[in-house]
């Protein structure tokens, strides 16, 4: 953890960042690898230099399950905050796809919190605020000082922030509280970087409140929070509501160099989304058959070739063979869900990060000889076609699943493999071993 961050130095946590990397070579591990690239690629998000955000924060997600996961968690929605913010939709799109992916196989409800809330905000900035919105209403979460800490995605401040957008009496009312209970959370513990984010989110309130004059002292509190380290991305993920707040705030003795950099960041940031927004023409209105998921799309797709295989059954009786009308309906129905089915397994294999064709150099599995699994598993294999050396090979074996389990107890397969493991030797020996580390 960078007390750094917390203490919102945005160069003093990149030097961090560099120090981690550096210091661990050649040696290092994945863990300090990507919590390295991790801080750096927070502190350059934060400070607005997307490019290098970008690479560094892809470097920080490539080994999600070799460091600490919600580290892994938090860099992926990074990862997607900075891709749309450099007018990247699609590629922000799969980054969300792969944390969700990633949070749904810890079965962990915190981690699926997190990464529903990120789904919630990248679409806000898409400017769905309908699906966002929805988010945010049917979401609960506890203000817990662990989910605050330096982490960039945090449920209750993504809900806030989705329900000031709303901008309903209801919704204010709602942010404002959630508002006030996180920032007191922060003040007691000197969260300084989730002080400065509320503090903006703040500002934006009590201009959606109508209260100009209170907005403008809470942005300029926000300013001087923010401009000594340069934590330009909080002002610019608001966009236009905010940048016009801080154009009337300009020249009147807040850090003039700070805003200028805000608004031209600003600019950037939004000016070709609202060019997009006004040359895409909108989706057609209710439900289409893309919006299915994968799983109604095999039920529906077993069901089209049910109907198909009661067809062929009828149709060597000249009485119940099916009329022509319902045969072209049942090939029509079977078509078109297959079809669906291979356009979306199509564009899932093309951009699912479990499902690639290729593998890149950075994310290609380790050799056979070098994966956990294979030296546990290939003497195994020996032992079974060559029981007279089984019995040298237990304490090995036993040896190996432990150490294993010791290092990540949450892995299911390794203990059944060492019951099994046990259980067989026992067979072999014809003794009663207890298995167990």
């Amino acid at each position: 953890m960078s007390h750094s961050l917390l203490s919102g130095d945005l160069s003093q946590a990149r030097l961090d960042g560099k120090r981690m990397r550096e210091s661990g070579e050649p040696g290092q591990t994945a863990l300090n690898t990507s919590w390295s690239y991790y801080l750096e690629g927070l502190s350059n998000l934060q400070y607005m230099n997307l490019e290098a955000a970008q690479d560094t924060l892809i470097a920080g997600s490539a080994y999600p399950y070799s460091t600490d996961v919600r580290a892994a968690v938090d860099a992926f929605a990074g990862l997607a905050l900075t891709q749309q913010l450099a007018q990247q939709p699609e590629a922000a799109d799969a980054t969300v796809e792969r944390l969700i992916h990633f949070a749904d196989e810890s079965s962990d409800r915190r981690l699926i919190a997190v990464a529903r809330s990120c789904e919630a905000r990248i679409a806000l900035l898409q400017g769905d605020l309908a699906r966002a919105l929805d988010w945010a209403k049917s979401a609960s979460h506890e203000i817990d000082r662990l989910e605050l800490l330096i982490w960039l995605e945090s449920p209750p401040i993504t809900q806030s922030r989705v329900l000031i957008a709303d901008g309903s009496a209801a919704s204010l009312k709602r942010a404002d509280q959630l508002l006030r209970e996180i920032r007191e959370l922060c003040e007691e513990w000197q969260f300084q970087c989730q002080i400065i984010e509320v503090a903006v989110l703040q500002s934006l309130l009590r201009r959606k409140q109508g209260r100009q004059d209170t907005a403008l002292a809470s942005l300029r509190e926000s300013v001087e929070l923010a401009a000594p380290g340069g934590w330009a991305r909080p002002f610019v993920e608001i966009g236009r509501p905010l940048a016009d707040l801080l154009e009337r705030l300009d020249g009147t003795g807040s850090d003039p160099d700070f805003i200028s950099r805000v608004l031209a960041s600003t600019g950037v940031a939004f000016a070709s989304s609202q060019e997009i927004a006004a040359t895409t023409p909108r989706p057609p209105a209710g439900p289409t058959p893309h919006d299915l998921t994968n799983r109604e799309l095999d039920i529906l797709e077993m069901l089209a070739q049910r109907s198909a295989c009661k067809t062929r059954r009828s149709q060597p009786s000249c009485s119940s063979r099916p009329t022509p009308s319902t045969t072209t309906s049942n090939t029509s129905i079977r078509n078109s869900v297959s079809a669906i089915a291979g356009t979306r397994r199509k564009r899932r294999s093309n951009s699912g990060f479990f499902h690639r064709p290729s593998r890149t150099a950075s994310h290609r599995r380790p050799p056979r000889g070098e994966s956990p699994r294979a030296l546990l598993i290939s003497p195994l294999l020996i032992g079974i076609r060559l029981p007279a050396v089984a019995g040298k090979l237990q304490a090995s074996i036993k040896a190996g699943f432990c150490a294993l389990i010791r290092a990540d107890p949450r892995e299911c397969w390794l203990r059944r493999g060492l019951s099994w493991c046990s259980a067989y030797m026992v067979r072999l020996k014809g003794t009663s071993t207890r298995p167990g580390c």
